[in-house]
């Protein structure tokens, strides 16, 4: 019989070299020499016990895997400050500029304007023209038809991901035009008759009769699929949370302190861009604390500027003031027709229709001279120079930028004090005294 005993005493001694990777697992090597002290009983026949002790040394190597958690990479993120919170982010239903500011990196158009005031494609490939044939005009006057197509981009996906088709055009405008809606405006759609779809990415508009600004329409669409019934579209949670096509997605509304929109991972674009991780509003109380905010560094844009304030900003470290002309404009409305009661005896309302100014002149500003007279006598730049400090464009007419401005070349009037005073004499009005 033989009995065999093991004590094994180990004695481990490890170098350790890591050498740590940002992103990767990484390998370490240990070089271990084991020493192993064995104790033997051996039995023999006289049974005497004779102890052995025998020393081994075994070189092993043991490969151990250490996880190094990575560094996160930087994020970039703008904040946009607005001092009016938006009450609602659907389009057709908001009437806040800032409701606009808020809801364009999540909504698109099938075209839009530039800062040049030059349309451009979105969701559509291009804008459709005359010049494309993709405008066609037919007949003349109430009998006039037209007839729009629109070649849709194909693949985009809402941040839902489901399909941008045809068929969400058709709901925009079914949306729009159903009478309990609530659609602030349908001016833009009242005067299209169908809208067809002859496949998931061709719309085809028919408009009658013609309709000039017919690129106005279609301008934010509506998914079908993340909205809800026309006749309920008030009540729609996707006017609080939208569903769109654009570079962000909505993910946090906290009111009266800021809403927070992050990467749509679904943007055709995707990830490229946007740029940025997150755009974040962020509601102020007032433009005068978003002007003490941007001069700290607390935000980085600071919306709806007036140009009393832009003095205030300039020049100051690490503020950039943006004057950039957009297209609308500040004008002076005057009354041509007598107002109503007036000597003519004749009631009139603005439901009812202005009568014709040649019927029943207004007494002053119905002769032309007079109102030439008030062009000439007022010193336009004078005022963009003190009120404005020079931050405004003479306007000239309605549309002075773009296309609208484009080939109607009109030039700035005068200011001229004398030819005001001529236009009034030719008119019968006399400064007796001579102030």
């Amino acid at each position: 019989m033989i009995l065999k005993k093991h004590i094994l005493l180990l004695t481990l001694i490890a170098i350790l070299g890591v050498l740590l990777a940002a992103c990767q697992p990484t390998e370490v090597i240990k070089e271990v020499i084991v020493t192993q002290e064995v104790e033997k009983e051996v039995v023999v026949e006289k049974e005497v016990i004779v102890t052995q002790e025998v020393e081994v040394e075994v070189e092993k190597e043991v490969i151990v895997t250490v996880e190094v958690e990575a560094e996160a990479p930087p994020e970039y993120q703008v904040i946009f400050a607005l001092y009016q919170e938006p009450q609602i982010l659907n389009p057709y239903i908001a009437t806040q500029t800032a409701s606009g500011e808020t809801y364009a990196p999540i909504l698109e158009g099938l075209v839009w304007v530039n800062a040049q005031g030059e349309y451009f494609p979105k969701l559509a490939k291009e804008v459709p023209t005359e010049a494309n044939g993709l405008a066609v005009i037919e007949g003349e006057g109430e009998d006039s038809k037209l007839t729009v197509t629109y070649n849709l981009l194909e693949g985009v996906l809402w941040s839902t991901g489901e399909p941008f088709t045809c068929d969400d055009v058709v709901f925009t405008w079914e949306a729009v035009m159903h009478p309990d809606s609530g659609a602030v405006s349908t001016s833009n759609y009242e005067n299209i008759t169908s809208v067809e779809c002859p496949d998931d990415y061709t719309a085809v508009a028919t408009f009658e009769p013609f309709y000039g600004p017919y690129l106005q329409a279609f301008y934010s669409i509506l998914p079908r699929h993340a909205t809800g019934a026309p006749e309920d579209m008030q009540k729609w949670p996707f006017n609080w949370h939208p569903v769109g096509t654009g570079p962000f997605r909505m993910t946090e509304w906290v009111p009266g302190d800021h809403i927070t929109m992050v990467k749509n991972e679904n943007y055709r674009d995707y990830p490229e861009k946007p740029y940025l991780d997150k755009f974040i509003i962020r509601v102020t109380p007032s433009r005068e604390a978003g002007m003490a905010m941007i001069q700290t560094g607390e935000i980085d844009f600071l919306w709806d500027l007036i140009e009393a304030v832009v003095p205030d900003l300039e020049g100051k470290e690490g503020v950039v003031v943006n004057n950039t002309p957009g297209i609308g404009t500040e004008r002076l409305l005057l009354l041509l027709t007598e107002r109503p009661g007036g000597p003519s005896n004749v009631d009139w309302t603005l439901e009812s229709g202005l009568p014709d100014p040649a019927d029943i002149p207004h007494p002053l500003l119905g002769d032309l001279r007079v109102r030439q007279a008030l062009q000439a006598a007022i010193n336009k730049n004078e005022l963009n120079d003190i009120l404005l400090f020079g931050a405004a464009t003479i306007g000239t007419m309605e549309l002075n930028i773009g296309w609208g401005g484009a080939g109607c070349e009109i030039a700035e009037s005068a200011y001229d004090p004398a030819a005001a005073m001529a236009f009034l004499d030719d008119a019968g009005f006399t400064d007796e005294d001579g102030d």
